[in-house]
């Protein structure tokens, strides 16, 4: 069944993101402006993940039209060889449609 109701928790958004095939760990959603924030991160944040932007496109790609990118943060290991980017969050607002 379809539903248009934007206003699913956290953890509703992330089952959402994890059948669209973007592995969120955390998604939380914001009370007072109804903004998600998806978290993404290695477990023991020992290897490098993709940036933030790249997190936007995937989300953009896989539901087009649909959300609005409010924000977006990396966390970049500059003591290490290469500067990785540790963890990302990408905050955006769903419009959506989404079963």
């Amino acid at each position: 069944m379809l539903n248009t109701n934007p206003n699913f928790s956290g953890r509703a958004m992330q089952l959402v993101l994890h059948r669209a095939g973007i592995e969120a760990q955390k998604v939380t959603r914001k009370r007072q402006s109804g903004y998600y924030v998806a978290d993404f991160y290695a477990p023991e944040m020992n290897q490098s993940i993709p940036n933030a932007h790249e997190w936007e496109q995937r989300l953009k790609t896989s539901f087009p039209g649909q959300l609005e990118v409010i924000d977006r943060h990396d966390t970049v290991a500059t003591w290490r060889q290469g500067a990785p980017t540790i963890s990302a969050s990408v905050i955006f607002r769903f419009r959506g449609q989404y079963s």
